[in-house]
């Protein structure tokens, strides 16, 4: 009986207790969770200033478009950032908004509110570079989609509840005739190659961009100016490629070797037409007997490009070729060199003894520059440019090489279609031409004409591409015989091309 009475006692307890705690619940429910913001009511105006200029008729943004929103931010006011949908505002630069921000609930709202704006798009979400200042310097093509990705629309400071969106990010078009080395270059950001021909960068405001090739540097920072063209021209009939000469002089070379006709004493030139052309086939080791004052001259057209020494110069009257060597004065400045006129034209000349050797010797890279070849099935020497990138599909050029036994042995082997590609990066073929001895077209030695005159000798250029030499008269008698002999001239233009940056 006695335990019976404790076991009621004690579920009454338990009662008591569970209808205590039901009671508490009923009459203190759980409070609201508060909000961590508060709630203002905005009225923006926005405006898209349209993108000017027009490069090579490229389509630039002028409004907004399908999908475009601005996003209002400052993390340090802002509960989240107020997205603003254009869509409805498409085709058009101005638009108005109303709404409420979420601001969080300790800022003073009474006190300015300093937000800005960026533009977005929530079709494609790489336009605009996504939303981000742009800081990197990257190639792209010159396409629309190409200046709509990297393009960073913003109001730093959106002031009167104004958004004035502008594009910061700036766009280059490098457009060069010739190879050049080009740096761009903005913080840790870098492009550093070789540019040949149209290419267009996207880099941030106050981006340098410079060419040591052409001595040129320049900040891209101009007052309201997002669009920069930098360009030259290459001189007429040049190839385009830049050679140093010296250290501080660097030379074009012209697109083939010099040629003269024979027409009853009346001067007609002109450069071959390829750089592998030449007027002689003397390929099979045999002389072509032209007679005495050529009058076996089997040629068509009668075109030659083999001159006795110096006679590229308008003060050598008629005498360019042949064995008459009647009226052979040529003048001779205090440099050794000769100092006339060269007769294809005052902007034209012929490289001296020291130039040569450091073209072919000396200048950076030199020995990796230049070495024998076959182009188009002509035995030859090729020199490469100062900035130098082989063309996409080319086998690279091989230089230097051990002395070979045979000249098909040599490495650099080139079809005529491959070589369009080897020149138009600014490669020079000077191609064995044979040399004129006394009237007698005949094979020897690949030399070419310099202008100097040393010790009573027309001093020579020689190469021998099974051996991978090149050689001057100053290296010994082997490789500089010149005298009357008739040997081909390459002419070289003073690099004074000038660059524009607009």
């Amino acid at each position: 009986m006695k335990t019976y009475i404790n076991t009621l006692i004690c579920f009454l307890a338990l009662s008591l207790i569970a209808t205590s705690c039901h009671k508490d619940d009923n009459e203190d429910p759980t409070p609201i969770e508060e909000k961590d913001y508060q709630t203002v009511p905005y009225s923006f105006t926005a405006t898209l200033t349209p993108m000017s200029d027009n490069p090579e008729g490229i389509e630039l943004k002028k409004a907004f478009a399908n999908g475009d929103v601005i996003e209002v931010t400052n993390a340090q006011i802002l509960y989240e950032p107020l997205v603003l949908s254009c869509t409805e505002f498409n085709g058009k630069t101005s638009a108005t908004f109303s709404g409420e921000l979420k601001v969080k609930k300790d800022v003073d709202v009474a006190s300015t509110l300093r937000l800005s704006a960026v533009l977005k798009n929530t079709n494609t979400k790489t336009l605009y570079n996504s939303g981000k200042p742009f800081t990197d310097v990257v190639e792209i093509s010159n396409t629309t989609d190409g200046f709509d990705q990297y393009s960073y629309w913003s109001c730093a400071n959106i002031v009167d509840n104004k958004i004035e969106l502008t594009q910061s990010t700036v766009f280059v078009k490098v457009n060069m005739p010739f190879g050049i080395d080009a740096t761009i270059k903005n913080g840790q950001a870098e492009f550093s190659d070789v540019v040949l021909g149209e290419k267009y960068f996207a880099a941030a405001n106050g981006t340098s961009i410079e060419s040591k090739t052409l001595k040129v540097s320049k900040t891209l920072n101009d007052k309201d100016k997002l669009f920069y063209t930098i360009s030259s021209t290459l001189p007429k009939d040049c190839l385009p490629g830049i050679f140093s000469i010296s250290e501080n002089k660097t030379v074009f070379f012209s697109k083939g070797n010099l040629q003269y006709k024979i027409d009853n004493g009346q001067d007609s030139w002109q450069l071959a037409p390829q750089q592998y052309n030449t007027c002689f086939d003397v390929s099979n080791q045999n002389a072509v007997d032209l007679g005495e004052d050529y009058a076996n001259y089997p040629l068509t057209d009668n075109w030659t490009d083999l001159f006795w020494w110096g006679a590229w110069i308008k003060e050598l009257a008629h005498n360019r070729s042949g064995s008459n060597t009647d009226n052979y004065d040529i003048p001779i400045g205090a440099d050794n060199c000769i100092s006339g006129t060269c007769a294809f034209g005052a902007e034209w000349s012929v490289l001296s003894v020291d130039e040569w050797n450091y073209l072919i010797g000396t200048r950076p890279d030199a020995n990796k520059k230049n070495g024998g070849a076959i182009v188009a099935n002509k035995q030859g020497w090729i020199i490469l440019p100062d900035v130098w990138n082989t063309p996409e599909g080319i086998k690279p050029f091989v230089a230097p090489y051990d002395e070979v036994k045979y000249v098909d042995d040599i490495p650099n082997h080139y079809t005529a279609e491959e070589w369009k590609q080897m020149e138009s990066a600014g490669a020079v073929f000077l191609p064995f031409t044979g040399e004129d001895m006394f009237g007698t077209a005949c094979s020897f030695m690949d030399d070419y004409q310099t202008k100097t005159y040393k010790d009573d000798t027309h001093c020579l250029i020689s190469f021998l591409i099974n051996q991978n030499i090149a050689a001057t008269a100053e290296d010994g008698e082997l490789y500089g015989l010149g005298y009357y002999w008739g040997t081909p001239v390459r002419l070289i233009q003073d690099n004074n091309a000038k660059v524009q940056v607009e």
